[in-house]
């Protein structure tokens, strides 16, 4: 405790860090559970040895990316009037990359450390330019880029069995930069063509988990003031990432109009991976990985949007997807013909699934029912693959819990009872940190009641803005969803950039931020406690108003 108490005071520490440091010592029972022995099913004893957990874990980890395609067929690919067959990475590209990595990243089974490349990016960039072209020129992606070092990550429940934990892959920092220069590519040509579906929010520019849900919840409240009903399915996908079909993906490149060498070099690239548990500096053995887009690739995510892009098609009811989470709703105008036409459409997903040996489990997909009738008519029952669909009176969906009347009391509660638990470790935590530094901690968690003040619009973006969940792109490229950091000016599109530096905004600036006294980042983004509360008030209307002149976010 003392060691993380000493690094949140340590000035040098960014804003991830220190998010980073708080989350440990507020979840410090979770931090401090060592690894027990293992449970071992099969011999019915436990494990205490390192290795053998190693070997446990890794053992189970391939199992789940195990598939059956031995009966499994492909349908006619029809090429489109529009191909990727080549690409050329530019050296500008790879020091882009290269400038932008995260220093505080683990490294791969190479070790060669992230500092080390950002450092001498510009020496670098060369040789890496030409090793990645060459890589794209013979559509191989070198072995050693193929590895990943695998740790188990403890979910919930009993910690002894090997089932209750979650792989985190650590892959080649290097073969990281070269996926980021053809992501861009990849990406560029996908938005240009409109191939993914507008229906998908996951790993998407411009669109989130917040901006699926406002529609979810604005469209089923509208229907409940109109009088109407609605019948939400969200299904559940057994492993969906881990659980890609090699050959069914490159099939699906393929009929997008990716070929020639590009293809062979995804084809390249998925195969013949590798990955080991690593457990306290030991490892187990190499064992193959037959399936899955890569996890802790930059490529994987928007493989999977592409592997899961066409399950929207030919469905009749309402369909959203957010990556793997696929939901059906219907208003409901006549109970029996909305019920035929969910069975239908479940029936189109179920087709799908087995056709591209997607798992969905009938048995985790849940049925809701929301309603404000006095006296509910009779709805029929739903199915999927010939089972009943289990009828809930609440579901939570990408974090928000819907109920069967559109209450959120049960939501609210969840929150409080959070922050209760957050405030309680506070309390023990009350010798260990000065007051200032504990009252931060308390609004991080407990929002003081300026945050509410301003515009909608304005508390959301500048709610993303402190969160670093926002549209800038150094936002983006961070998880993944933009092809460049850099802002339209050159500079690297951080939150202290836009709202500080930026030339592009300089005279909505000089009208806004630059007439407050003070404009460090710190208080633009939290505003400060020790004033007063109308000094706060005006200090995020003001930064509200910059964000919203400067229109970054409205497309």
């Amino acid at each position: 405790m003392q060691s993380l108490v000493r690094q949140l005071y340590d000035s040098s520490s960014n804003s991830r860090q220190w998010w980073n440091i708080i989350n440990k010592i507020t979840n410090t029972e979770k931090n401090d559970v060592t690894l027990p022995p293992l449970k071992s099913d099969d011999l019915d004893l436990y494990i205490e040895n390192d290795t053998a957990k190693a070997s446990l874990f890794n053992t189970y980890f391939l199992s789940q990316q195990d598939i059956d395609d031995t009966s499994s067929s492909l349908p006619i690919a029809h090429d489109p009037d529009y191909c990727l067959s080549d690409i050329i990475i530019d050296e500008t590209d790879v020091i882009d990359v290269l400038s932008s990595l995260n220093t505080n990243k683990a490294t791969g089974p190479d070790l060669i450390n992230p500092i080390l490349l950002r450092n001498a990016s510009r020496e670098l960039a060369p040789l890496f330019t030409k090793l990645f072209n060459l890589s794209i020129q013979t559509s191989t992606f070198p072995a050693s880029w193929k590895l990943a070092n695998v740790s188990p990550i403890f979910k919930k429940d009993d910690p002894s069995l090997v089932k209750n934990y979650r792989p985190i892959s650590l892959l080649s920092i290097i073969g990281k930069v070269m996926e980021r220069c053809v992501f861009k590519h990849l990406y560029n040509y996908l938005h240009s063509h409109s191939i993914l579906t507008n229906l998908q929010s996951g790993f998407r520019p411009n669109d989130s988990t917040i901006n699926q849900l406002l529609d979810l919840s604005n469209e089923f409240g509208r229907a409940l003031d109109e009088g109407k009903e609605i019948r939400v399915v969200f299904c559940d996908i057994s492993k969906a990432f881990d659980r890609v079909w090699h050959e069914g993906l490159i099939h699906k490149l393929r009929s997008i109009g990716i070929k020639d060498k590009i293809l062979n070099w995804f084809a390249n690239y998925l195969s013949n991976r590798k990955q080991r548990v690593v457990i306290n500096g030991v490892a187990s053995d190499w064992g193959e990985i037959n399936a899955g887009v890569p996890q802790g690739s930059i490529l994987g995510p928007i493989l999977f949007l592409v592997y899961i892009n066409d399950i929207v098609c030919e469905i009749s009811t309402n369909i959203r997807l957010f990556a793997d989470d696929t939901s059906l709703y219907i208003i409901v105008d006549n109970p029996i013909d909305s019920a035929e036409l969910l069975n239908n459409d479940l029936d189109k997903i179920h087709t799908w699934s087995r056709q591209w040996l997607v798992d969905f489990n009938p048995n985790k997909t849940e049925s809701l029912l929301i309603s404000t009738k006095r006296y509910t008519p009779f709805h029929p029952s739903l199915y999927m693959n010939d089972e009943l669909i289990n009828e809930v009176e609440q579901h939570k969906h990408l974090g928000i819990t819907f109920t069967h009347n559109l209450n959120w009391d049960i939501h609210i509660d969840e929150i409080v009872n959070k922050a209760s638990k957050k405030l309680n470790m506070l309390r023990k935590l009350k010798l260990n940190l000065d007051r200032l530094t504990l009252q931060k901690i308390y609004f991080t968690f407990i929002p003081p009641s300026y945050f509410n003040s301003g515009t909608r619009m304005g508390q959301i973006y500048h709610c993303r803005l402190r969160t670093e969940s926002s549209g800038l792109r150094a936002h983006l490229f961070a998880r993944n969803i933009s092809t460049t950091a850099n802002c339209d000016c050159g500079a690297l599109e951080t939150t202290r950039h836009y709202l500080l530096h930026c030339p592009l905004y300089d005279t909505i600036r000089s009208l806004t931020i630059d007439t407050l006294q003070n404009k460090s980042l710190e208080l633009l983004l939290f505003g400060n406690i020790l004033l007063p509360y109308q000094d706060n008030v005006n200090i995020f209307s003001v930064v509200q108003d910059f964000i919203l002149q400067s229109k970054r976010f409205s497309n």
